[in-house]
C-alpha cells in the first residue's frame, strides 16, 4: 500500500525536520552554566539563575553569546556577615594553609571586599552585600561531543545584591584604638632617675 504523502508532502516534511534541528545549532543556558558554575561556585558561593540573554552565530561553528548569573554567598544575611570577616582575616594575614575560600574565585571576593570595604569608611555598621548579579559573554564553538567554551568568561557587568538593613545586627565593628595618656604638651618632664634637674645645687667637696 503506497504512503498517503504525495511526493511534494515528503519534501515538505523533510524540510520541517531539517528547520527544526537547525534550532539545536545555538547555544543555550545548558551549554553555558556549567562552564559559569565550574568558574565561580565554590564552598562559599553557590551560583544560580543562569540565562542566555542574547547570542551572534559566526563562521565554522563558532557563536558569541551574552549571558547573566546570580551569585549568592553562603549563609543568608548573618553568614554573610560572618564570611566577610573571616575574609578579612585570610585575605590581610595571607593565610593560604588553611584557606576556607580554597578554590573560590578571588575576583568576585576581592571586588565584594573591596566594595564593602568603601562603604564602611563612612557607615562603619554597613553589612557586606548578600550576592552579585553578573552579566557576561563568552565565545562557544561547536564540537561533536556538544558546545565548547573557547578561552575565558568576560564579565561585562557586576551588580552587588544589598544585604537587608536587619544584618546590621550581625555586623563586627572594630573597637577604636584608645591611644594611652599623654601629658600636656606644655609640661615639665622630670629628668631620668639619677641624674639631677638643671636647678639642683652641687654639692661642696
Amino acid at each position: 500500500m503506497n504512503s498517503p504523502l504525495s511526493c511534494a508532502g515528503r519534501v515538505l516534511l523533510f524540510a520541517c525536520a531539517a528547520a527544526l534541528a537547525g534550532c539545536n545549532t545555538a547555544p543555550g543556558e545548558s551549554d553555558i552554566s556549567p562552564f559559569v558554575k565550574d568558574v565561580f561556585a565554590c564552598n562559599q558561593m553557590t551560583v544560580d539563575q543562569v540565562k542566555k540573554t542574547d547570542g551572534i552565530p559566526g563562521k565554522d561553528g563558532h557563536y558569541g553569546i551574552e549571558y547573566s548569573f546570580h551569585v549568592s554567598f553562603k549563609g543568608g544575611a548573618e553568614g554573610t556577615q560572618k564570611l566577610m570577616e573571616e575574609f578579612a582575616s585570610t585575605f590581610k594575614s595571607r593565610n593560604v594553609k588553611n584557606d576556607p575560600f580554597e578554590g573560590c574565585n578571588f575576583a568576585v571576593l576581592k571586588d565584594w571586599y573591596d566594595y564593602t570595604d568603601v562603604k564602611r569608611l563612612s557607615d562603619p555598621q554597613y553589612p557586606a552585600p548578600i550576592g552579585v548579579n553578573v552579566v557576561g559573554t563568552a565565545q562557544m564553538l561547536k564540537s561533536e561531543g556538544g558546545w565548547r567554551l573557547l578561552g575565558d568568561l568576560n564579565i561585562q557587568n557586576a551588580e552587588f545584591v544589598e544585604a537587608p538593613d536587619s544584618a546590621r545586627a550581625y555586623v563586627v565593628v572594630p573597637k577604636p584604638v584608645v591611644a594611652p595618656d599623654m601629658p600636656p604638651a606644655n609640661a615639665v618632664m622630670p629628668p631620668p632617675s639619677g641624674l639631677a634637674s638643671p636647678a639642683a645645687t652641687p654639692d661642696d667637696h
